[in-house]
């Protein structure tokens, strides 16, 4: 959550490609249904869409750990929201740069411009958090 913005994955929805909701709290509280529904860009069964999300104002993080468009190893989508609202594809793909299945996308956090992504198998299964932003 963040502000009147609450975000929710369900990584089992969608026919298993996993969705992320977007709710926004108004004047008599917040709705029963999400005002934007978010899908899986690679719309692959497994994926892992939704496992982890974050907010930070106008912007979300939905994390793929699973995601096969990348060879398994994860994917995290960047959505801002513009003057028309919520758009419902991503703005920007991150993919782990890492090798191997990293689970990248374990984990999100979002705070303002800086992003953060754990990839909890990479590394000899150490784990590395990746930083991005400003």
């Amino acid at each position: 959550m963040s502000g009147p913005t609450a975000v929710v994955g369900a990584i089992f929805s969608g026919s298993s490609d996993g969705q992320a909701y977007i709710y926004v709290r108004g004047a008599t509280g917040w709705p029963t249904s999400p005002g934007v529904t978010l899908d899986d860009p690679a719309a692959a069964s497994g994926d892992d869409f939704g496992f982890s999300v974050a907010v930070s104002g106008s912007d979300v993080l939905v994390a793929a750990p699973a995601t096969s468009t990348s060879g398994g190893q994860g994917a995290a989508y960047f959505y801002a929201m513009g003057p028309s609202g919520w758009p419902t594809t991503p703005t920007t793909t991150v993919d782990d740069p890492g090798t191997g299945s990293d689970s990248f996308g374990e984990a999100v956090a979002l705070s303002s411009s800086v992003a953060g992504i754990g990839a909890d198998t990479a590394h000899s299964n150490a784990g590395r958090a990746y930083l991005y932003g400003a």
